[in-house]
Parts: structure tokens; sequence; C-alpha cells
């Protein structure tokens, strides 16, 4: 989903992209980190065993990241608006994390019952 977001033109470049443009793929592999980096970050967060201290450094990824996402450099890289990545990051760690809990139910209820869902 937000992969394929990311491989859009680069801000201020009018030409289309040759058919293998290294720059464009480190381009993508830069922002695709922080999209997963800020995935993590969310996943974690929302942990009920996150301990304290940890939810204290995570919390400053978090800001890293956003300060990251709304920086000129990020708007060098990416033509999707800041404010949309952050949000699709958002719904993609809520449903990764609902897919989890789903498997985890799936697996209690199967150990309950005796029998394979």
């Amino acid at each position: 989903m937000l992969r394929g977001s990311i491989h859009g033109r680069m801000a201020g470049v009018d030409e289309a992209p040759a058919f293998f443009d290294p720059w464009m793929e480190l381009r993508s592999a830069i922002v695709g980190q922080a999209v997963k980096d800020y995935i993590n970050v969310m996943r974690r967060l929302w942990r009920k065993e996150t301990g304290v201290e940890e939810r204290k450094g995570l919390m400053k990824v978090r800001a890293e990241l956003e300060e990251f996402f709304y920086s000129d450099w990020y708007g060098l890289l990416c033509d999707v608006e800041p404010g949309k990545m952050i949000a699709g990051c958002v719904r993609k760690a809520m449903e990764v994390e609902r897919r989890m809990i789903e498997k985890e139910n799936e697996k209690r209820i199967e150990e309950m019952m005796g029998v394979e869902i």
C-alpha cells in the first residue's frame, strides 16, 4: 500500500523517470525504511507490556520520524503529503495489529475447544 505511493515522481521533477533509476530506488528505500520504522514504533507503543522507559524511547523515535516526514529532505525524496503518509502508516499498523490479535484469538479458541478452526 504505502510502498507504491513512494514510487511517484520526485517533487520538482517533471520528466518521467527512466525504467531503472538508481536514485529513485534510493529515495524509495530511504522513505520506505522510515515508513517501516514508524509502523513498528506505533505497534510497540500500543502494546500493554511496553514499559515506561521503553515507551519514552519510542515516543522520541516517533517524534524524530515525524520530524523527518515534515522536513524539506522528505519533500525532496517523496511527493506524498507528510500527514497522508503518517496516517497511512497508522492505518497499516492498526491493520497488522488487528490481524495479529485475530490470529491469537483463533489459536486460543482452538486450544479451548480442542479443534482446529
